[in-house]
């Protein structure tokens, strides 16, 4: 009795508590502060039940169709290393696999269904399978995950219905720092998909693992439909209306209340970071979507634009043991000398390998080496068809097929050739990886195009099967198919250049202007001359696109093939005003268009037609020119697609609708950038400190119940400074606390240039005169005010 009462006091006053009770049914009842609140993910999430069903807890619980999900603003900062999570979870259907939670960017830690059986609930660790329980249908289920971290290890301890299921430890480096934990996602993958069908209820989470006899005493609270206890939280307040709602990730402290002046925008919500490639290498997954009994075999996007998939005992090493068919949908442009690898794992010497490739000229080839297995390699090529080059830049699609003893290589449909296999017909590929786009080397072989839809079968696919899929029909029969991977383009990172950003310009990115195109981007920015946004323009002869400023109060959109040119310009009145504005440069068939804040400005004739940009590189806030005419200002949200839109659609872009959401599809997305925000400089927050038109900007922060410190620390207070320049404008930048000035400095880059370092004008600590060399030291340090991602200082 004294276990299980000291056991309650402890599961009451959780860190963060969901009973969807209430009309607000993403409130946090542990913390009513709006920034802890959870968000719609996904569809239109209800607060009810299912018909002839009633809640665990209350009369209402988190009602999900299939279609929706929510996340939960909470991450390893905010949990601690040591943390619990406790759901109660009511599934009404298992024809299809599903998701009750996992971290939104990888699968760190996770429970849901797995392929063979849709009620069989699978949990991970550091993206490490820890192990599967069957739950029943129609009825109320509880799962607990426990994580404790010490000595460098990350333990789970897995319940269902009070019960310890499983218990699992993995290096907590994998969980922190290889993977991290960034959100939770309820009711939905890491992809948005496997949307869980039934009821969620009685989430609660807690900054300490629970025990076994604390999971008891919750296990049974939720039998006796009694809610958690949680203690009233007063710390929100309202400012006079004065405080302004910024989506983040915070730390515990928070701020009560926020007061900002001078800030440019209002209401900006982040959007779902799996939407984004942000300027740092994301290891981003490739999803296996065969559901093969022994998959899936997920890859991840990897270095030289390949993906690589872990050759595992049963895995798809297994496509060499019998009848199989591999195939791929490609585009290139390369020229004839230049081979490319579809999919493969050659490596010289003893090594078990099969290669699908282009080879030199119209050729196309498997490569099969069994090695030790007996028998000899096998090296079939065969031609495409002269009217259907295989490099024309268009969509193609390739087969290879063994079928008993007989080979065969198939294009578009259209068989090419066959020959007898002189392996011994059974042989397992060598590991640890698969790849695709290339294989174990990182030369010539590398495939100089894009990819899509690549399969492994292992069975040999019927002829009229090939020609379906080489017509883009669905597959219908899918038995025997080992893996699938329908999105194989990785993420196209970007890194610092100067004063600008820049990322290699290799397809799909470069593949842009063979078509329909869009460049778009919110900017803000107070100063004169030409500044480009985006683009590779170059003075030599080269293929470019620019969407810029100009010297001459344009705004322009700039094509380039070879040496001819063709632009399109619109007055550039009211853009340049403090104030943030939505840009579109597009071309639309054979029109070139131009559009600002929704609506068309300008239309022209393109003269020029389908190219591929063919610079080494593609730059944001600057271009490829010698005399870097940087764009002086912020830009946020700059997407890239290989698509036109309508009107509509551009009014929507324009009132800040998300890639996903709403009729803005993301399947011709190219891809998609946010700067200027401290998560773009590695800080876990969406607070953009900025000088507006006002000419002052004050950040002021209420704490409550704050306890005595010693010590302040104040971290990266300076992110970033473009369009202002204090040493020139006799401006200073002030830090107080309580009355006291802590630090007033004037800070900038004087008539040096802004990619040297910066300068120091002033300084004063504690309202006494300083050495001014103390804070250039620390400024220099930090990177000139950019501060690496992936730098821990």
């Amino acid at each position: 009795v004294i276990a299980s009462a000291h056991a309650g006091t402890i599961i009451d006053n959780p860190i963060a508590y969901w009973d969807f009770e209430g009309d607000n049914l993403l409130q946090n009842r542990a913390n009513s502060n709006p920034l802890f609140a959870a968000q719609v993910h996904r569809g239109a999430p209800t607060a009810g039940t299912l018909p002839d069903t009633t809640a665990r807890a209350g009369d209402k619980s988190l009602v999900l169709n299939g279609s929706s999900a929510i996340q939960l603003p909470y991450s390893q900062e905010t949990m601690g290393e040591s943390f619990t999570i406790s759901i109660w979870y009511y599934q009404s259907a298992n024809n299809t696999r599903m998701c009750v939670y996992q971290t939104p960017d990888n699968y760190n830690i996770t429970y849901e269904t797995v392929a063979a059986d849709a009620s069989s609930f699978a949990t991970y660790l550091g993206q490490v399978k820890v192990g599967e329980i069957v739950t029943s249908l129609d009825t109320w289920n509880h799962m607990v995950h426990s994580f404790r971290t010490a000595d460098n290890l990350t333990e789970v301890k897995v319940y269902v219905n009070g019960t310890l299921r499983h218990t699992y430890s993995v290096d907590s480096d994998l969980v922190f720092n290889t993977y991290r934990i960034n959100a939770l996602r309820i009711g939905a993958n890491r992809s948005s998909d496997r949307f869980f069908q039934g009821m969620i209820d009685e989430i609660a989470l807690w900054d300490t693992n629970l025990s076994a006899a604390n999971v008891a005493v919750l296990y049974q609270r939720g039998l006796d439909n009694l809610p958690l206890n949680v203690s009233e939280d007063l710390s929100a307040f309202d400012l006079e209306n004065k405080i302004r709602e910024i989506d983040i990730v915070a730390s515990k402290p928070v701020p009560a209340a926020i007061h900002l002046s001078g800030w440019g925008i209002d209401n900006f919500h982040k959007p779902d970071i799996s939407t984004l490639q942000i300027m740092e290498n994301i290891v981003k997954n490739v999803n296996d979507t065969a559901n093969h009994p022994d998959g899936p075999f997920h890859g991840t996007y990897t270095n030289f634009g390949r993906t690589s998939i872990p050759l595992v005992s049963n895995g798809i090493g297994q496509i060499g043991l019998g009848d199989f068919t591999m195939e791929v949908r490609f585009r290139t442009s390369a020229p004839s000398a230049q081979r490319g690898v579809l999919i493969g794992n050659y490596k010289t010497g003893n090594f078990q390998s099969m290669n699908l490739e282009i080879f030199t000229g119209n050729i196309l080839r498997l490569y099969m080496n069994p090695t030790n297995k007996g028998g000899t390699t096998v090296d079939f090529k065969a031609s495409a068809p002269a009217n259907n080059p295989v490099r024309n830049g268009e969509w193609h699609h390739l087969a290879a097929t063994r079928n008993g003893s007989t080979i065969s290589l198939w294009f578009d449909g259209e068989l090419l050739d066959t020959t007898q296999d002189t392996t011994p017909g059974s042989y397992e590929l060598s590991g640890p990886t698969l790849y695709l786009k290339g294989d174990t080397r990182t030369d010539t072989v590398l495939f100089p195009g894009d990819i899509e839809d690549a399969r492994l079968w292992v069975r040999c696919l019927t002829a009229i099967e090939i020609a379906d899929l080489a017509g883009g029909q669905e597959v219908t029969n899918r038995a025997d198919l080992l893996a699938e991977y329908i999105d194989v383009n990785g993420p196209i990172d970007i890194s610092t250049h100067l004063s600008h950003y820049r990322t290699p310009l290799y397809s799909p990115l470069s593949r842009i202007t063979q078509g329909d195109f869009t460049l778009e981007a919110f900017i803000w920015t107070t100063a004169p001359g030409r500044g480009v946004i985006m683009g590779n323009l170059i003075e030599t002869s080269a293929n470019c696109v620019n969407l810029e400023l100009t010297s001459d109060g344009k705004l322009r959109l700039v094509l380039k093939k070879g040496t001819e040119t063709s632009i399109l310009e619109a007055d550039d009145t009211g853009i340049r005003n403090a104030k943030w504005h939505h840009l579109v440069g597009m071309r639309r068939g054979s029109q070139l268009l131009i559009y600002v804040d929704g609506v068309q400005v300008a239309e022209t004739a393109d003269i020029l037609g389908n190219f591929v940009l063919d610079t080494e590189y593609f730059a944001f806030f600057s271009d490829n020119s010698t005399d870097n005419p940087e764009f002086n200002g912020d830009i946020r949200q700059a997407r890239i697609w290989a698509r036109s839109f309508s009107d509509s659609e551009i009014e929507a872009l324009n009132n800040n609708a998300v890639p996903g959401e709403g009729i803005i599809p993301t399947d011709y997305l190219i891809t998609y950038y946010i700067f200027n925000t401290p998560l773009s400089f590695g800080i876990d927050s969406d607070f953009l400190f900025r000088t507006s038109a006002l000419g002052e900007n004050i950040l002021s922060m209420a704490f409550e119940n704050l306890p005595i410190h010693n010590t302040i620390a104040l971290g990266t207070f300076l992110v970033q400074l473009e369009s202002v320049d204090p040493v020139r404008d006799g401006d200073y930048f002030l830090i107080r606390i309580d009355g006291l000035n802590i630090l007033k400095a004037g800070i900038g880059f004087g008539n040096a240039g802004h990619v040297n370092e910066p300068i120091v004008a002033f300084l004063e600590l504690f309202g006494e005169p300083a050495d001014p060399q103390i804070l250039s030291d620390a400024i220099i340090a930090t990177g000139n005010f950019y501060q690496d991602p992936t730098s821990q200082t």
